[in-house]
């Protein structure tokens, strides 16, 4: 296996911190388009490291004329043109070529071409919406063990989108998904324990999954674990924990969050009383519209 699709592996499996190692590596030897794509997609979606959208367009534009020479022969170049026609990085946006890209590449096999190429069906972007052909390949995709794909068809199944209304069905993709690493689907995991939501309820479970995906930085999975464990729901009640949780909910900007932790800095419920903290959390929310910490504020 080379170096490049060691590094598709490890972004498939949400190993960033890994992958953006090896793609320096790669970097320090050789520009090619794949590898300045990938890093040009990190920087972007800030997988692994901190966003910068100068660096990552910088990067697709340099990407774009070695991807369009190497498309001819290769898949994964094949489709990573078709993200840069379809988004309008490094090129004007083309969505019907990045569809072309797309359809070229999944009809070699190419998953990631499959998976992508479902979400423009699933939405409507670039073709018209067929939930039914997003379902279709979605399945494709699943079936190689694509985690972005098994997310998505567990969601299409939970909802009843495109396909019949499947509870069962999607609490074992999202289990696939979450086996794999997938944050969100740990977190939906969670919910549908937690709400006994077409399975059967178990607390316990949930917050297993919480703490997975909250230990990955998944700001909603943190802010629940908050309230798990102040009201000592599926795990005893522990206010450290709940004020740990709330304030990285916080640091992401969360608006609940900010007004819950404001409340205990203002009581001074497991932390010291600091009502200039709970005043600054309280207009954090209000500034965000939240309603009970306007009327709080209004009543000082």
């Amino acid at each position: 296996m080379s170096a490049l699709d060691k590094i598709e592996q490890l972004l498939f499996t949400y190993k960033y911190a890994q992958a953006f190692a090896l793609l320096n590596e790669v970097l320090e030897a050789d520009y090619t388009g794949r590898s300045l794509f990938r890093l040009g997609q990190m920087y972007h979606f800030a997988d692994g490291v901190e966003e910068d959208k100068y660096l990552s367009g910088e990067c697709f534009k340099r990407a774009f004329p070695l991807l369009l020479e190497s498309s001819k022969t290769d898949v994964i170049s094949l489709t990573n043109l078709g993200w840069l026609f379809e988004n309008g990085k490094g090129t004007a946006q083309d969505q019907a070529r990045g569809v072309e890209c797309y359809r070229l590449a999944a009809k070699q096999g190419y998953v990631r071409a499959q998976h992508n190429l479902a979400c423009l069906y699933s939405n409507g972007n670039g073709v018209t919406q067929d939930l039914a052909e997003a379902v279709r390949l979605y399945k494709i995709s699943s079936a190689k063990g694509f985690t972005d794909s098994l997310y998505n068809l567990a969601w299409m199944y939970s909802y009843g989108e495109g396909v019949e209304k499947d509870k069962v069905e999607a609490s074992r993709l999202y289990k696939l998904a979450a086996d794999n690493g997938y944050d969100r689907a740990m977190y939906n995991l969670a919910l549908m324990h937690s709400d006994g939501d077409g399975i059967p309820k178990n607390e316990e479970e949930a917050v297993r999954l919480y703490t997975l995906s909250a230990d990955l930085g998944y700001v909603t999975a943190n802010y629940n674990l908050a309230l798990l464990h102040s009201k000592g729901e599926g795990t005893p009640v522990d206010k450290e924990k709940t004020v740990h949780y709330y304030k990285f909910a916080v640091s992401k900007d969360y608006t609940a969050a900010q007004f819950n932790l404001g409340l205990m800095y203002w009581k001074g419920e497991s932390v010291a009383l600091d009502r200039a903290e709970a005043e600054r959390l309280f207009s954090l929310a209000c500034s965000k519209g939240h309603e009970k910490a306007t009327n709080l504020l209004d009543s000082f």
